[in-house]
């Protein structure tokens, strides 16, 4: 009890530290390196209406905060013929929808969650969809998922609870990280359901960008 009541003097200080910072300057490559790699919808869809052609050498990450926006990158992302894997699919709606997306065109969906009565229940209201109980962290289940021809997944839907709240960012990056490396080099986006991304994309701002901003301001 004394332990957590320390705790929460700490962070209250800090928090009370905070309304004096503008700022604090981090000499960190993974976090230098992640935003470049998350994109909200909107950018995916300005992109691609304009024609551009997005080069994923490294896998992009998509963060969605509401499942609306979750599912509305399903046309975007999402092409005819792909292998799609949602993880934490729990009664299937969003892996429903992507099947049907991907019924003309030969492609395939599976939605796999750790919960069991989750998965039957998925089943039991969509029974024209492939459903499967895996664990996001078990590398191996993951690993031994059926997909057509054997080959992987070109797209990766997350919708973890867990992983979806604002304290999520380190396991939620852990994670994109291991499907990036075990899907490799066929997958190339991961779509994922999250608050703690979208305000990680927001608040870390790579060097560069300020000190090319302050010169602007400079020059003007």
């Amino acid at each position: 009890k004394r332990g957590a009541q320390g705790q929460g003097e700490a962070d209250g200080r800090a928090r009370m530290a905070c309304l004096s910072w503008r700022g604090v300057i981090l000499s960190f490559w993974t976090l230098y390196e992640l935003p470049s790699v998350l994109n909200h919808s909107l950018p995916f869809l300005v992109l691609l209406r304009c024609g551009f052609c997005l080069d994923f050498v490294l896998v992009s990450v998509s963060y969605q905060v509401g499942v609306t926006d979750y599912r509305a990158t399903i046309p975007y992302l999402v092409g005819q013929g792909d292998n799609v894997l949602e993880i934490g699919c729990g009664s299937g709606l969003t892996t429903q929808l992507l099947h049907d997306y991907l019924r003309p065109g030969n492609g395939y969906a599976l939605g796999v969650d750790v919960g069991k009565g989750s998965v039957e229940l998925a089943k039991k209201k969509h029974p024209d969809v492939p459903f499967s109980i895996a664990d996001a962290w078990d590398g191996l289940s993951l690993r031994n998922l059926e997909s057509p021809g054997g080959g992987g997944w070109d797209v990766i839907y997350l919708d973890i609870g867990g992983l979806s709240s604002t304290h999520g960012l380190l396991d939620l990056v852990s994670l994109c990280n291991q499907l990036s490396a075990m899907f490799a080099p066929r997958l190339r986006a991961i779509v994922a359901k999250s608050v703690c991304l979208r305000d990680h994309a927001e608040t870390f701002i790579p060097a560069h960008r300020l000190i090319l901003a302050s010169r602007d301001r400079s020059s003007s």
